[in-house]
């Protein structure tokens, strides 16, 4: 089952070579990564017209090759909505267009309602850099990737300095870059995709 998961998400929409497990040792347990999807592949000009947001959690799972399972996730909790999974060590988002120019641990989440996915999340794991260098090289692809009806604000109150966030109508998507606020080191940084109705919760 997991060699037929690992060939459907060659075919796909991943960046890579689909999902993978690190390799286990007897004593130490397994911490399970899967391969990044383009799941901004549609907002930023990629090969792909796919948009995950508002999917059920069966049409997610057919879309992206069956990887984002409750096997392979670091967290999984179906009746809360809410599932983490960890991309291992990677040098950028969005299948490479917002390089980091160095490998830094990412995991990714999404919570959904009503078996409806509303929210997605990237959650890149610094140490001493300094993390507005990852809000910028987002913030940076977003500039250059969404249409331009998309309005750019900064310094959102209720996500700190150095906070930038792009929308455009009540139709439309919001993308949001910020640090985190505890800690005193900055990190992680969050990055959120969501639609303007789910995150501002309209009907």
């Amino acid at each position: 089952m997991i060699s037929a998961a690992l060939t459907a998400a060659l075919l796909l929409t991943s960046c890579g070579t689909g999902a993978a497990r690190t390799q286990t040792t007897e004593t130490v347990p397994a911490t399970p990564t899967v391969q990044e999807a383009d799941f901004m592949g549609c907002f930023l000009g990629g090969d792909t017209s796919v948009n995950y947001l508002g999917m059920s959690l069966e049409e997610f799972n057919n879309a992206t090759g069956n990887v984002y399972t409750e096997e392979n996730a670091l967290e999984y909790d179906k009746d809360f909505g809410y599932a983490k999974f960890s991309f291992g060590g990677m040098d950028g988002l969005f299948c490479g267009r917002a390089p980091f120019g160095k490998q830094m641990d990412v995991s990714f989440s999404i919570t959904f309602k009503d078996d409806r996915i509303k929210e997605m999340r990237y959650i890149v794991e610094g140490d001493d850099d300094d993390p507005d260098k990852v809000v910028q090289a987002i913030a940076d692809a977003l500039r250059k990737g969404l249409p331009d009806d998309y309005k750019e604000e900064h310094e959102i109150p209720s996500m700190g300095s150095g906070s930038v966030r792009f929308a455009n109508d009540t139709d439309g998507y919001v993308f949001s870059v910020w640090k985190s606020k505890t800690g005193g080191k900055g990190y992680p940084v969050f990055f959120t995709l969501e639609s303007y109705k789910d995150k501002y919760g309209m009907e």
